[in-house]
């Protein structure tokens, strides 16, 4: 993270998803899905917008980073970037 972006995704069972959300200080930002993920999320096939959307909680000295959820067939895909 020394100022590189990066993007990752994997699938995750949905109950999981409000720990990752917590653990890795982030917070609810509506539905717009990040810039920094959105290619990400429409080549997987799934529509922006209709997922929940994250960015790192306010007050952290962490680098920023964004998310984005989907869930699909009861898992939930996480879209992280920066």
């Amino acid at each position: 993270m020394d100022g590189y972006p990066f993007n990752l995704q994997f699938s995750m069972p949905c109950d999981g998803v409000p720990a990752f959300v917590q653990e890795n200080r982030l917070a609810s930002a509506g539905k717009k899905t990040p810039d920094e993920v959105l290619t990400e999320v429409m080549d997987a096939g799934f529509t922006p917008d209709a997922g929940a959307a994250y960015l790192r909680a306010e007050g952290t000295k962490l680098p920023k980073v964004v998310g984005a959820v989907f869930e699909r067939s009861g898992k939930c895909r996480m879209f992280v970037g920066a």
